[in-house]
């Protein structure tokens, strides 16, 4: 997952209970599949008239371990303009190679929340640091 600067997080809406229960019910309702639901836009919806979509932010880089490789994509919820401070790592293997195409095989969606936590005074000056914790 890609870090967040104490002002990038600042920019941020936090989902409501209810955004949140959305995207926890789609994600329960998912499953591992041969495609990225994310990406085909399965998780995204429709709300109190207003359009949710995962927008694509990059990928991680991918653990090469032989036959098979190992990656994840990482999504941001937006609404317009709008950009949540949660995040969905959609985790996948492949096997094949550059020349005979990929099979790609996708795990179930892992939903995400970045928070504010405030690292205390060791070595180094106190500060603040935006981490991500797993939503279950």
């Amino acid at each position: 997952m890609k870090n967040i600067g104490v002002e990038e997080y600042d920019k941020l809406v936090t989902p409501s209970k209810e955004i949140l229960d959305k995207v926890m019910e789609l994600v329960e309702n998912s499953d591992e599949s041969e495609d990225d639901v994310v990406e085909k836009g399965f998780l995204d919806f429709k709300l109190n008239d207003k359009n949710y979509k995962f927008s694509y932010l990059g990928e991680e880089s991918i653990d090469d371990c032989g036959k098979y490789q190992y990656g994840a994509s990482n999504y941001q919820l937006t609404e317009g303009e709008n950009k949540f401070n949660l995040f969905i790592r959609s985790g996948f293997s492949r096997s094949g190679s550059y020349f005979t195409d990929y099979h790609y095989s996708y795990d179930k969606p892992e939903v995400y929340i970045a928070e504010i936590k405030e690292i205390p005074e060791v070595v180094i000056p106190a500060h603040k640091k935006c981490e991500f914790k797993i939503v279950e």
